[in-house]
């Protein structure tokens, strides 16, 4: 079981920390969440995908969702190791601000083992993690981070 922290932000403090690299890349917040995403998507230019666990029950359903939401390539394999690589190119998903808004949390795989939800977060922190702290080429060259956040909404555990 994963702990998603339950962030106790204003909304001023939410639009500014969702433009930094900061952990908790996975956490939950409150209603008043939406306004600040409207707000830092509106004033700060940084990309919101909303995710309907609703309609992600199922593996093949959640597969389906994201690939929908993010617009994924044809080539897309539908399984974790797949998602990671589609969500950490920088061709499919634009290296610019990203926060991925999952509501109704507590229905993310509710049709499948309980492990098949445990996974899928821990790929989600591993696809945080790439763009919040890229690995230093060969050449020395470090490249910046990506503000990339998963925000789920008002949940405690999944």
């Amino acid at each position: 079981m994963i702990t998603i922290p339950h962030l106790r932000l204003s909304t001023e403090e939410l639009v500014h920390w969702l433009s930094t690299c900061d952990e908790p890349w996975l956490s939950a917040a409150g209603p008043t969440a939406r306004v600040g995403l409207d707000a830092w998507e509106t004033d700060h230019g940084g990309l919101v995908y909303r995710l309907d666990a609703c309609r992600m029950a199922t593996v093949g359903a959640a597969y389906e969702e994201m690939a929908s939401q993010f617009r994924f390539p044809s080539y897309f394999g539908h399984n974790l190791n797949a998602l990671r690589d589609v969500m950490t190119d920088d061709a499919v998903l634009v290296g610019v601000k990203t926060v991925v808004y999952v509501s109704q949390p507590k229905r993310l795989l509710s049709h499948e083992p309980e492990g098949a939800a445990l996974a899928l977060l821990e790929t989600f922190w591993d696809v945080a993690r790439c763009w919040n702290t890229p690995e230093m080429p060969a050449d020395g060259e470090s490249p910046p981070c990506v503000p990339f956040h998963f925000l789920f909404e008002d949940i405690g555990e999944v």
